[in-house]
């Protein structure tokens, strides 16, 4: 027997902590069940007193509909007690003036059979929409849900998941202080011999419960999208971005079931302290909030990664094969998205009527992912930016000259403060410089006859035209320099034989004269040609492409410790002026936690976009790339609130 007393469910937590006295608690050990015995209890998802009343935001919709249930009981050691019990639960509105860290409740009563030998329950775990139900039906011992990981924030029936809250307090079953809570305490007078005594109960079972998934919101203000100019006075073209689309870049592919900490990389899995925990976070002293059964901090599968990719290069080379994006590589704990995989993700983009561009994602502006945070050591690794989650806007740049647009462009590359065509544009446009006649026209290592006569656009043949390519140096070329991929240059295609390349020659190292491009008695032809292209790469620089007029911004996603833990008048700010100090970046600055809200408002774009060579290589910011504004505010919103980013000007 069950009843349903639909005082509806907490939305973005959903509550469950024990309120009854502690004087319950056996004198003498655990009690020990003589026979099988059924046992009624009353479990409320309820509204404890808030203490932040201003930080939180209830879920909408199906982020509060709960399919599944399932109350797993545990003894004092951890071992299960009894059947999991599955219930339907429908939550609805918290009353008006209670806890606003609560935003719906619900009360059920749960039928627990238990068998003979059994100790006496005294914590309860909530799994609503399980990911995995398999693993809820193993009835496995609740500590190792400390070790249990999720890939999908969605059960079955695309419901979000959730289960207990984990955070510090006190544990009246152990009477320990300061220590981690996962389960919901039970007593003894809890357990009731009917369904009607248990639902007449005036202390029932409080439980708290929070979503899997993180939700993030972007929104653009129209009016803040400057164009930029572009080349010198004469030549002048400008630069109009359109944005197509957002997405989460450097998320996690997977989670911990329950709320995790650690102070260490260690295997022994051992639970840190309060103490601990404290001391990894620094100041940030406002991350744990007992009174309302929750916490803004935790540990993802990846958070001891020191090593992230400082291109997109370190994610190609290791899947050639254009398998790298979207899926964690190597090992990298995070994974990279492309231009495509971003651009396919999003309806068209409206006005909201209120001069903002709303990115439509299935007719929402925001998307949910999976908890993703890093420790310290990820942010003195080479490339912070890519241990960080962040916003990628991304989209294509509209091209004007002289008060009318390029329709036709083919992309472009900024080169030498000017900007060239990718290909050849219409003839309506006149005698248009590309990047490639560019390059030639600059060449000092190709000539055309032994006696160094350089190559140019107007000497070289069409045939030996063709052996040339802007492209990004290959890795053979590259060698340990790191490149975003952005950047190209002039090289010559690698799958050439000698007689495509008679008529060009070049001076060997340590050569005093113009030599054929041939294998030599140290060389083959490939390695002459990679030889020629370290030349050519040295010589000329890097042009940063913008294939199909395509590029995009990259903002990471700050978490709760930015505007919560203060800093000191002699230490060094994360951010200054708005901008990131990647050294200066602390534990709890960025990331992404569970059942958190992040919201990014983008003001303005003052600066030009990072351009893309592929628009199915990954997407990894690099440290030399944009730096941006930010202001902060606080709305008023249970879904737990992080400060908005508003103000963003991308640059």
């Amino acid at each position: 027997m069950k009843r349903f007393n639909l005082l509806s469910y907490a939305s973005g937590l959903v509550a469950l902590l024990m309120t009854a006295c502690s004087s319950s608690l056996p004198e003498n050990g655990p009690t020990v069940y003589e026979k099988d015995e059924t046992r009624y209890v009353q479990i409320a998802i309820s509204n404890p007193p808030a203490t932040r009343a201003a930080e939180f935001e209830d879920g909408i919709g199906d982020e509060n509909t709960v399919k599944d249930a399932y109350f797993v009981f545990y003894d004092r050691f951890g071992a299960v007690v009894g059947d999991n019990s599955i219930v339907d639960l429908t939550f609805n509105q918290n009353p008006a003036g209670s806890n606003l860290s609560v935003g719906q409740i619900a009360t059920t009563t749960v039928r627990l059979s238990i068998p003979r030998g059994s100790n006496l329950p005294e914590y309860v775990i909530a799994f609503l929409n399980p990911v995995n139900y398999e693993e809820v039906g193993d009835q496995a011992n609740m500590n190792d849900l400390r070790n249990s990981i999720r890939t999908n924030y969605l059960c079955s029936h695309k419901c979000f998941a959730m289960n207990n809250s984990a955070y510090y307090g006190n544990n009246p079953i152990s009477g320990d202080n300061n220590v981690k809570i996962v389960g919901a305490p039970v007593y003894a007078e809890q357990l009731h011999a009917s369904a009607a005594a248990a639902e007449a109960s005036a202390a029932p079972i409080e439980i708290y419960v929070e979503r899997y998934a993180a939700k993030v919101k972007v929104v653009l203000k129209d009016d803040g999208i400057e164009d930029q100019k572009v080349g010198e006075a004469g030549n002048e073209y400008s630069l109009k971005f359109v944005p197509e689309a957002w997405s989460i870049n450097a998320d996690a592919p997977e989670m911990y079931a329950s709320k995790r900490f650690e102070n260490s990389n260690s295997a022994d899995h051992l639970v840190p302290t309060y103490a601990e925990v404290q001391e990894m976070l620094g100041t940030w002293t406002t991350w744990n909030d007992a009174p309302n059964h929750r916490s803004y901090w935790a540990c993802s599968p990846g958070y001891y990664a020191t090593k992230f990719p400082a291109v997109s290069d370190d994610i190609i080379d290791e899947a050639p094969e254009g398998t790298g994006a979207g899926v964690a590589v190597g090992d990298y704990a995070l994974r990279y998205y492309s231009y495509n995989q971003i651009a396919d993700q999003s309806e068209n983009n409206k006005s909201d009527g209120k001069g903002n561009t709303v990115f439509n994602n299935g007719g929402t502006n925001w998307k949910y992912v999976l908890e993703n945070t890093m420790g310290k050591d990820a942010f003195k690794s080479a490339n912070p930016k890519a241990a960080a989650p962040s916003v990628v806007i991304v989209g294509h740049y509209e091209v004007w000259k002289d008060g009318a647009q390029i329709k036709d462009s083919p992309g472009f590359c900024l080169y030498a403060d000017n900007l060239y065509f990718t290909d050849n544009v219409p003839a309506s446009m006149g005698n248009v410089s590309t990047i490639k006649t560019v390059l030639m026209d600059r060449n000092g290592i190709l000539a055309v006859d032994e006696n160094g006569t350089l190559m140019t656009s107007a000497n070289v043949t069409s045939a030996l035209s063709n052996c040339l390519e802007v492209v990004h140096p290959s890795k053979d070329v590259r060698g340990q320099q790191k490149v975003p991929h952005r950047f190209v240059t002039l090289q010559l295609k690698r799958n050439l034989t000698a007689a495509d390349l008679q008529g060009l020659f070049y001076k060997p190292a340590g050569a005093d004269t113009w030599q054929p491009i041939e294998a030599t008695d140290t060389q083959t032809l490939g390695e002459v040609i990679d030889g020629i292209n370290k030349l050519l790469w040295a010589q000329l620089g890097n042009a940063q492409i913008y294939n199909q007029n395509k590029g995009y911004f990259s903002i990471p996603i700050q978490h709760l410790g930015i505007t919560e833990n203060p800093v000191a008048a002699n230490a060094n700010p994360p951010i200054v002026d708005g901008s990131v100090n990647w050294k200066n970046v602390r534990v709890g600055d960025f990331g992404l936690v569970r059942n958190h809200v992040y919201s990014l408002e983008v003001s303005a774009i003052k600066g030009l976009a990072s351009g893309i060579d592929g628009p199915d290589n990954p997407i990894v910011p690099s440290m030399e790339e944009d730096e941006y504004w930010v202001k902060y505010k606080i709305n008023i919103l249970n879904w737990r609130v992080v400060p908005a980013q508003t103000g963003i000007v991308l640059k």
